[in-house]
């Protein structure tokens, strides 16, 4: 689950490594002078990718809710996406949600740390083989 510029590394990362179920980005929104509808980085990244992508405009609809519960995740990565998730959809993965957030680093330690965040997946990974 993501939005902005900044989760894309993110996501080319963990499609690199494992099955990604589905990619939940905010829905396309108008932007700029003309106000076209532009989809999300996240979005864009996820297609090109071949990847399941959603773009509910809310989280607390049955139906949305009903869907992500039918992927029966072992673990979802959060990346800024900009809403904040219902209980009930932290309750589902096997393996709990794991969040990263934006924070102001030296140059290249966002990266340090989302490849400590992947040793921590792929240990999950491992474990529930």
């Amino acid at each position: 689950m993501g939005t902005p510029d900044f989760a894309v590394p993110s996501l080319k990362l963990l499609a690199a490594q494992y099955n990604i179920l589905a990619v939940y980005s905010q829905p396309p929104r108008p932007n700029g002078r003309g106000m076209k509808t532009i989809e999300s980085p996240i979005q864009s990244t996820a297609k090109k990718l071949n990847l399941k992508t959603m773009t509910p405009h809310t989280l607390k609809s049955d139906d949305v809710f009903d869907e992500y519960k039918k992927l029966k995740p072992d673990v979802v990565v959060v990346v800024a996406y900009g809403l904040i998730l219902p209980e009930k959809y932290l309750k589902i993965p096997k393996f709990g949600c794991v969040m990263v957030m934006l924070a102001t680093y030296p140059d290249g330690e966002e990266q340090l740390q989302f490849k400590g965040l992947l040793r921590l997946v792929t240990q999950l990974a491992v474990h529930a083989s």
